[in-house]
């Protein structure tokens, strides 16, 4: 009864592997952006101690803008470089 539960579990982890591989990974898309994460670059609290400024940066349309947002609120007060 043991040596049949090692072999079925041998056997589930073995295909498993294989057929987890099947999606070739081409330079495109490991250069294209296709594998970013999407993280938070910098945030800066402003003097005021009611707001803070986030850098974003769309890689696709090639862009930035610093973008102010309210501590209270959450949400986008002020675009500056669209």
């Amino acid at each position: 009864m043991k040596l049949s539960k090692i072999i079925f579990s041998l056997f589930f982890v073995t295909t498993t592997a294989v057929y987890a591989q099947q999606k070739e990974v081409t330079l495109e898309e490991i250069w294209g952006g296709t594998f970013s994460q999407e993280r938070l670059e910098s945030l800066n609290s402003l003097k005021n101690g009611k707001e803070y400024v986030i850098l974003n940066q769309d890689r696709s349309a090639g862009t930035s803008s610093i973008d102010v947002y309210s501590y209270e609120s959450g949400e986008k007060n002020k675009i500056f470089g669209k």
